[in-house]
């Protein structure tokens, strides 16, 4: 007989388990996801910004621009998910609804 490791104890096949906050060093999935991005985010922006000496128009330029702001809207867009799903976890834990 296989036992239930203590993560997955008590949770249905196929069903998401509960959302808590991290124990010690555990980092949560979503945090890991948004380091992830904002890595990506950087190589692109320095795969695409023009290097000093770089007689770039301002067209080129005005482009980057746009995928900074794009780029950094997303990843405000991911923290403030990060920041509800923190609180959700939180208010559970202290007995909250």
């Amino acid at each position: 007989m296989m036992e239930s490791a203590p993560d997955t104890a008590g949770v249905e096949e196929g069903a998401e388990p509960p959302v808590t906050e991290p124990e010690g060093d555990e980092v949560p999935d979503v945090l890991t996801v948004l380091v992830g991005r904002l890595d990506l985010a950087c190589e692109e922006l320095f795969a695409v910004t023009p290097y000093a000496g770089d007689q770039s128009t301002g067209s080129t330029l005005d482009g980057c621009v746009d995928e900074i702001v794009g780029a950094l809207r997303t990843l405000r867009s991911d923290a403030d998910d990060l920041r509800r799903v923190m609180e959700v976890a939180r208010l559970r834990r202290d007995g909250g609804s």
